[in-house]
């Protein structure tokens, strides 16, 4: 997408006044808030600043307008993060980390399907035995992630992508973005045992975008069939965990059987 594809969101503006939200003038004609937005991007408070006009009282069309700008600055911004080794397309990326979890039969794989990675998980790895890749990031992110898992077995079979805190492994501490129970549906957790369930929706196609924005002690949770329109499970969930974190890709099995959940379009962009 390029730059200027931003400032065509701008005809979705129309010039109008003025408006105050608590005390603070927010403008909301077309130059001012291409004007606005620039100085956000540049100072880093673009999130801040889309937030602003989200809750502020100017017409839908000025308010739609500056939340796609933000959007697209984001997506602009991203970095797509190969799973392979740039010198080695059979060995995995040096920027991720393999916890194999405690099943004998946890494996990865990078040549099942081109340009992505295949995980892995034996039979019976749920709760504390299945297998992880894992990129460290300090600070607030959003992290997104295609997934393709399918599974003809129970419900509860699992893949998906979360975040913990660098290095811990008690498992009730993460926060958890689920994707697939078999074809039970998307859920995300503030735990992995089940007990703290923030949202569920039903979804029974096998391929699934997931993303998660991480921004101080808040987190945000979404989902997409395509990648580019994007429904919310959590907004602005409140969270205990330090800048430090692991962002993290795994799956599980509930059963007798293994399963394969395949991932690719992993990217981040710092917030």
């Amino acid at each position: 997408m390029k730059r200027c594809h931003l400032y065509l969101l701008l005809g979705m503006l129309i010039m109008l006044p003025m408006v105050t939200l608590h005390a603070q003038t927010l403008p909301c004609t077309p130059n001012e808030v291409t004007a606005g937005f620039a100085q956000a991007a540049q100072s880093g408070a673009l999130e801040t600043w889309a937030a602003g006009y989200g809750q502020s009282t100017c017409p839908a069309n000025i308010k739609n307008g500056a939340s796609a700008m933000a959007a697209a600055y984001f997506a602009m911004s991203a970095t797509m993060i190969p799973f392979i080794s740039p010198s080695d397309p059979s060995v995995l990326n040096p920027v991720f980390g393999w916890q194999p979890g405690g099943a004998v039969g946890n494996s990865y794989d990078l040549t099942l399907y081109p340009g992505e990675l295949s995980l892995i998980a034996d039979a019976g790895t749920y709760p504390s035995s299945f297998p992880m890749l894992i990129y460290p990031f300090q600070g607030n992110f959003q992290v997104a992630v295609r997934l393709d898992f399918q599974t003809d077995g129970p419900r509860y079979h699992g893949a998906g992508i979360g975040f913990r805190a660098a290095q811990d492994q008690s498992i009730g501490d993460w926060i958890v973005l689920m994707s697939h129970f078999g074809s039970g549906g998307l859920e995300i957790r503030s735990d992995f045992l089940e007990t703290q369930n923030l949202s569920h929706v039903n979804y029974a196609n096998s391929i699934v975008y997931l993303r998660i924005t991480k921004h101080g002690t808040l987190f945000s949770a979404e989902y997409s069939t395509d990648g580019a329109n994007w429904v919310t499970l959590v907004s602005n969930s409140v969270i205990s965990l330090p800048s430090d974190v692991e962002i993290f890709l795994y799956t599980y099995s509930t059963n007798g059987e293994g399963v394969i959940a395949r991932f690719s379009e992993f990217s981040i962009v710092a917030r």
